[in-house]
């Protein structure tokens, strides 16, 4: 039985490339004014303004993408735990591809993240708006209360070429507020003393910010004079996004793509994420006539509710049926499309008591914000959740035959398999922190939703965790940061071996190990296109990076060498547990020690198949009728960093003391042999 994960990625099919040379025009539409002149030989630049009277929803009418195949199976009982093992799995296809864009009107919001694509967001800022911008970082440095709070973008123009064609929109009136936790510190002020602006910083833009919460103050807009401003307002949406979220490169990925190629990386397993993609990002002052490059930063859609319609609309997601089916369903509120969506603060754990109390909408100033926040059906102060308790008093009982029942397992399994070769130390399991838990109107089952994965893939600046996640295996039961013990939900579920949730858990890791998302060549294939586009407007106004696949972090190819290592160390000794064995084979290994000085190629051991490695050497340098030795891949200790415990003949496959062999001269010749699955060893010395 082959289970297809199918047009999961919303990539761009290249279509005919059409030229753009005829005289200008100017039309009217419904969104605005669109101009189209041309800029070149077969270059052409398209606009459009969207004026405070035509405010409302921009975005094409073109229909969605067909699947380029089909049959995908479905497990109808989502409580029931498949079986089927890695072989079963077939992970969506890495394509970066760029398509050409005919005219404005085909422009998909999918477009917007492509980076094949140039995409430029320029906003036009009043001194005034800049100046609540930073009263409202004062009040969180005070106060750690987060201000949901927007502030006023005079204008917002986002720019995108495709090829030869430029395509331009302007939006006036954006709400725009800072984002983040760490990142909101005085050390990264707003505007300075002479109320300039002072340094990066995330931010939120909202395009259908109505700005009539009574939490504004003063700065409320009464709407009760244009009732049909307000519905226009409420309804706006740039290609079908209601905000942006733009954050700069505070861990200084070199890379530039790490986030954005996590979030594809779930999408190619069939699970909501959030697409991501990068800008050039200008702020401008208009009272001072002042303009600040602020660098390339990293766009996302919003992880709102909204998410969770793209995804359905333009992808086949695990144990999802259309967005149709969705918005059908009966669980949850009874006059919502949607299913219950929370986005949950770090120290969840998903037990009813950790839930109880802490469940709802948070207010606009910030002073309440719950463990779990309700992002759908806001209006109703009055709604039990019970959805989530369900699930809650599932999970807090230990018993998979009740957790099964409420939250979908197969989608969990998958997740966390992700979730373990992104390595983000932040995440669900590592620190009970950046998820969203949505319950499906479908049939009432829950699902896990990672976020904020900027810290993936080796990443270290800042808080080096485990040299950024390389020694945490598939199967550690103790959170990377703290050293506790893992939620119980991990222990009662993918980690208590022999399990089905386990064994399918292990299938997932071992269909990602062998796929060809964790190759460097699809990986640099990316950054490749990402350095093409954008490495000459890489640097700004402040602080920056550039391109590079090596910096102070883990390099993406050392990393996941070392995150697969370990899956192999598990898989090879536990065949059992699920998976597929593997085969042994480690690639080129070496011995390093006291005989050369901890470094070089001189000592290479052979391979012999089935997971055996020999070596018959004469040490070059003995002191004291003893060598000291480990091995590793030639490349250094970051991947590999192996020993041998002489007490019981064993390999050990991970960080330890050196082996220290005594009685041996300059004339010795040493045989050491080994296998990687067995992990016996046979040293002799003549």
């Amino acid at each position: 039985m082959k289970k297809k994960i199918l047009a999961l990625i919303p990539f761009i099919t290249a279509l005919t490339a059409c030229s753009f040379t005829s005289a200008p025009k100017k039309t009217t539409t419904t969104n605005g004014t669109e101009e189209t002149t041309t800029s070149g030989i077969g270059e052409t630049t398209t606009s459009t303004t969207i004026g405070e009277t035509t405010t409302g929803t921009l975005e094409t009418t073109t229909t969605n993408p067909t699947p380029t195949t089909t049959n995908p199976i479905v497990v109808e009982d989502h409580t029931v735990i498949p079986t089927y093992t890695s072989s079963d799995i077939t992970l969506q296809a890495p394509d970066f591809s760029t398509r050409r864009i005919p005219n404005q009107d085909s422009v998909k919001y999918e477009d917007l993240f492509n980076l094949g694509n140039t995409v430029s967001i320029s906003i036009d800022m009043e001194d005034s708006e800049l100046e609540k911008l930073q009263s409202d970082l004062d009040y969180y440095t005070s106060t750690h209360c987060k201000s949901q709070l927007y502030r006023h973008c005079k204008s917002v123009t986002i720019t995108l070429k495709n090829y030869e064609n430029t395509f331009s929109w302007t939006i006036e009136d954006v709400g725009i507020r800072q984002k983040g936790n760490t990142s909101r510190k005085d050390e990264w002020p707003i505007i300075d003393e002479s109320g300039s602006l002072a340094s990066l910083n995330h931010f939120k833009l909202s395009f259908d910010e109505t700005f009539d919460d009574a939490a504004y103050g003063a700065d409320r807009i009464d709407w009760s004079s244009d009732a049909a401003g307000y519905a226009l307002r409420k309804d706006r949406e740039f290609l079908g996004l209601t905000g942006l979220d733009l954050k700069w490169n505070k861990n200084y990925d070199g890379t530039h793509i790490k986030e954005i190629y996590a979030h594809k990386l779930y999408k190619a397993c069939g699970l909501i994420s959030q697409n991501a993609g990068l800008s050039n990002f200008t702020i401008n002052q208009v009272d001072k006539s002042e303009s600040y490059d602020m660098g390339v930063y990293t766009i996302y859609e919003p992880a709102k509710k909204s998410l969770i319609k793209r995804n359905l609309q333009d992808n086949d997601i695990m144990n999802f049926g259309t967005w149709n089916e969705e918005k059908k369903g009966s669980f949850g509120a009874s006059d919502s499309k949607y299913g219950d969506l929370y986005k949950c603060k770090w120290g969840i754990d998903l037990t009813y008591n950790n839930m109880n109390g802490d469940i709802g909408v948070g207010s606009m100033d910030g002073t309440y914000t719950p463990l779990y926040e309700r992002k759908t059906n806001t209006s109703d102060t009055t709604y039990s959740d019970s959805l989530l308790k369900e699930l809650g008093r599932a999970v807090a009982t230990g018993n998979i035959d009740k957790i099964r029942t409420k939250l979908d397992m197969e989608y969990f399994c998958a997740t966390e398999a992700v979730s373990y070769f992104v390595g983000n130390p932040d995440d669900l399991k590592n620190n009970t922190n950046n998820t969203m838990i949505y319950m499906r109107r479908s049939d009432g089952m829950g699902i896990t939703i990672p976020i904020d994965n900027d810290r993936a893939f080796g990443i270290t600046k800042d808080w080096n965790v485990h040299d950024g996640m390389i020694d945490v295996g598939p199967m550690d039961t103790n959170m990377a940061p703290s050293g506790n013990s893992v939620i119980n939900l991990y222990k009662n579920t993918i980690l208590k071996s022999g399990s089905a949730s386990n064994k399918l858990y292990l299938a997932w890791i071992t269909a990602l190990y062998n796929s060809d998302w964790l190759k460097d060549s699809t990986f640099e294939e990316l950054f490749n296109i990402a350095k093409n586009t954008y490495e000459g407007t890489v640097s700004s106004d402040f602080d920056y990076i550039g391109f590079s696949l090596t910096d102070s972090n883990v390099s993406f190819s050392n990393y996941i060498t070392a995150k697969k290592n370990l899956c192999k160390n598990y898989l090879d000794t536990n065949p059992e547990d699920g998976g597929d064995e593997t085969d042994g084979d480690y690639g080129n290994l070496y011995i390093a020690g006291s005989l050369n000085g901890w470094s070089g190629k001189d000592y290479p051991f052979t391979y012999l198949g089935d997971g055996v490695y020999t070596i018959t050497f004469t040490p070059k340098n003995v002191s004291g009728n003893k060598i000291e030795f480990k091995i590793n891949n030639g490349e250094g200790w970051d991947v590999i960093d192996w020993t041998i415990d002489l007490s019981n003949n064993e390999l050990v496959m991970e960080k330890s003391g050196n082996c220290v062999l005594t009685g041996v001269t300059t004339s010795s010749v040493i045989t050491i042999t080994f296998s990687t699955i067995t992990k016996q060893v046979d040293i002799q010395i003549l």
